[in-house]
């Protein structure tokens, strides 16, 4: 018999976008400081070369602890690393995003005018800020 092993993580409670859809009041003062742990997140994966490709409400969730509330990023399924040549271009077949919050350069790609003959797209930290 083999042994098994897995990877545990925390629990969140809930999502940006479910947080807001049910907190509608909520104070400008903590959406700023929502927003500036985002900010911090994205940073810090951009000092690392690595470009998130899939920020939105529902992969920034919230975490309770001893330690107080901490919002924090989810979902890296769609990341790349920047730092490693063959993930800086890709075939934009092959990429996975919602597409409400996708960067324009992607999506001129993803619905093509006549103009456009390459489906390779170079990814760039700016897509995150675009998000």
């Amino acid at each position: 018999m083999s042994p098994l092993s897995g990877l545990v993580f925390e629990c969140g409670e809930t999502n940006l976008h479910e947080f807001l859809k049910n907190h509608p009041r909520t104070a400008v003062i903590e959406k700023i400081n929502i927003l500036e742990s985002i900010v911090r997140s994205v940073c810090f994966l951009h000092k690392l070369n690595i470009v998130h490709f899939d920020l939105k409400p529902e992969n920034v969730v919230l975490f309770n602890s001893n330690q107080g509330v901490k919002w924090k990023l989810i979902d890296f399924d769609s990341s790349f690393d920047l730092s490693d040549s063959s993930s800086r271009f890709v075939e934009v077949s092959g990429l996975r995003f919602t597409e409400e919050y996708v960067s324009p350069e992607v999506m001129r790609f993803v619905k093509p005018t006549s103009s456009s003959t390459s489906r390779t797209i170079e990814i760039k930290t700016s897509m995150d800020v675009w998000s």
